[in-house]
């Protein structure tokens, strides 16, 4: 089947007919210790077995996710789209926690924070994928992807508040958190610094450490910005604990990409919020309110379903 648009590109994929399929132990074997050549090819092969009706375990996927992420060929991320597009989403519950791990290191390894932070929240309290990372890398994960990607009362309700995370949270995302919801900004200027030196030596995030810490500075600054109506350079700059080159520098460089919504007034060296029209205010309160209303009925559910 060609593909077409944005689209996997499925034709990526061919195997004949009436090839025999590799055991569940060659094609780990592939994974573990092939070549990107290697790697590719097994997972073709998987791919097909998967289309095949073929039985695939949870363990030769969570294999093939240690072992294939993170990537910088582009043929083996086309394929690895193409695999979340086929591999089936049921099976027993040890089999879809499992499946929600690998997805949820999948969705990071593309910068798919948003999606990862679900599905990492979702696994925590059944965490069983143990061959793929340790509960304590999956509470580290969580709490990353969730300072990311999560509004003021999610973090709070479903991080700050959440037992499991933390009991197991270790002391440099903890910091990171909790100076982030604090609104102590100095402080966690620093601990971003911190969890950068970090981040490049984590396998998963080392891709993406630098694209991480620009987005947590930029949420940084959209929630100190939030309640004024103009702001000094020089007050931005002693509330972050940096220099005023440093804070117009950035801020030049956010609206410039347009992740922040200000401008800088240079003669009075202020920050000027920028102003929604109206149709942007409606459609802002649109989405709170239906993101409320979805909770609601979240919660009605469990309630019902207990």
């Amino acid at each position: 089947m060609a593909s077409s648009g944005k689209q996997p590109c499925y034709t990526l994929v061919h195997v004949a007919n009436d090839v025999e399929f590799p055991s569940e132990g060659q094609l780990k074997d592939k994974f573990e210790h092939g070549d990107t050549k290697s790697k590719t090819d097994a997972l073709k092969t998987l791919i097909s077995m998967l289309e095949a009706g073929e039985k695939v375990t949870s363990q030769l996927m969570m294999y093939m996710v240690r072992f294939c992420l993170p990537t910088s060929d582009h043929e083996l991320k086309k394929l690895l789209l193409i695999f979340w597009k086929v591999v089936p989403k049921g099976g027993d519950w040890d089999r879809k926690n499992q499946l929600r791990c690998c997805e949820a290191l999948y969705k990071m390894s593309v910068r798919d924070l948003s999606g990862a932070a679900s599905l990492f929240l979702e696994a925590v309290p059944t965490f069983d994928a143990e061959e793929l990372m340790s509960y304590e890398s999956l509470i580290f994960y969580t709490v990353l992807c969730s300072i990311y990607a999560l509004d003021r009362p999610d973090l709070r309700e479903k991080v700050i508040n959440n037992g499991d995370i933390q009991q197991q949270q270790n002391p440099l995302v903890k910091r990171l958190l909790t100076t982030f919801y604090n609104s102590e900004y100095a402080q966690f200027m620093l601990a971003l610094a911190e969890m950068e030196k970090y981040l490049k030596r984590d396998r998963y995030m080392n891709p993406h450490y630098q694209f991480y810490t620009r987005a947590l500075r930029v949420r940084a600054y959209q929630q100190f910005l939030t309640p004024y109506k103009t702001v000094s350079l020089e007050v931005m700059g002693n509330c972050f604990g940096v220099s005023v080159e440093f804070v117009d520098k950035e801020l030049f460089m956010f609206i410039s990409s347009g992740a922040l919504n200000v401008r800088i007034d240079a003669v009075k060296r202020v920050v000027e919020m920028g102003q929604m029209d109206g149709k942007h205010k409606q459609y802002k309160r649109l989405l709170h309110d239906g993101d409320i209303l979805l909770n609601r009925v979240q919660n009605l559910s469990r309630v019902i379903n207990v």
